[in-house]
């Protein structure tokens, strides 16, 4: 089984000039997709199961780890 790790971030208009993002990675390990979610949520292994939430410059970035058969 292979993962991808999905974001989605959302910013305001106002706040920045940077426009919002939607990413998906390509397929990896469980391992490597865990560990693209610590990089992306701030280095900190996150809690739960996801979808995880974090505050970024301007807005709002959300990480979801989904599974995809091979």
């Amino acid at each position: 089984m292979s993962w991808v790790v999905v974001v989605s971030e959302r910013r305001n208009d106002a706040l920045t000039t940077r426009s919002a993002v939607d990413y998906q990675s390509p397929p990896h390990d469980e391992f490597g997709a865990r560990a693209l979610v610590e990089l992306l949520s701030g280095g900190t292994p996150p809690d739960g199961p996801g979808p995880w939430r974090r505050a970024i410059a301007g807005g709002q970035r959300t990480i979801e780890l989904r599974s995809v058969t091979d």
